[in-house]
Formats: structure tokens, sequence, C-alpha cells
């Protein structure tokens, strides 16, 4: 279940055994339903996660990336500035000002 295990980084691979299906058939169904294949919308949950968790807690980056199961902050950043375009501290003060 993608809402239960995003935070462990699970590959497309691990969803489509869940479901007793392969892969790209996974991706498939996914393409043909969204129009963008599995990967894309797992990574799109975590960005999802990290976004609101930005927005609505005052956790420091670094334990916001430890709390979505990244294991190097640094590379939440780069993950999350190469999705979004911005930066996670950048994100957080930009969503910040638009509520004030």
């Amino acid at each position: 279940n993608l809402e239960r295990d995003f935070r462990t980084h699970h590959s497309v691979t691990y969803y489509a055994n869940q479901l007793n299906i392969t892969a790209p058939h996974l991706s498939r169904i996914c393409r043909q339903l969204t129009e963008r294949p599995a990967s894309e919308l797992i990574q799109d949950r975590l960005i999802a996660e990290a976004k609101r968790s930005l927005v609505y807690s005052r956790l420091p980056v670094s334990d916001l990336a430890y709390a979505l199961g990244f294991d190097d902050p640094a590379h939440f950043s780069k993950y999350f500035q190469r999705r979004t375009g911005k930066a996670p501290s950048t994100f957080r003060r930009d969503a910040d000002q638009q509520h004030f």
C-alpha cells in the first residue's frame, strides 16, 4: 500500500509484487489511468508528504528528511529540489510568506 509504505522508498517491483503482477504491467496500468508511470506516482507521494510537512511542521529539514526515510539530509534536499525546483528551506519560506 503506497499510503502506508511511501517512507520506505520501495520500488515499483515491490508494489507490483504486492498486487501479484509484474512491474511493467503495473506501470502500464498506471500510464493508462494517469498518463504517468508507477515510479513517478511513488515519487509524487513522497514529495507531497515532504511539502505538507514543510508547510505544517516546524521540524528542521534534516529531521524531516530522516522522518521521510532518507539516510542523508543532503540527499533529501537534492531529491526535493530536482522534483520541485526549490530547496526545501526555500519552499518552506515561500509557503510561510504566502500565509501572511
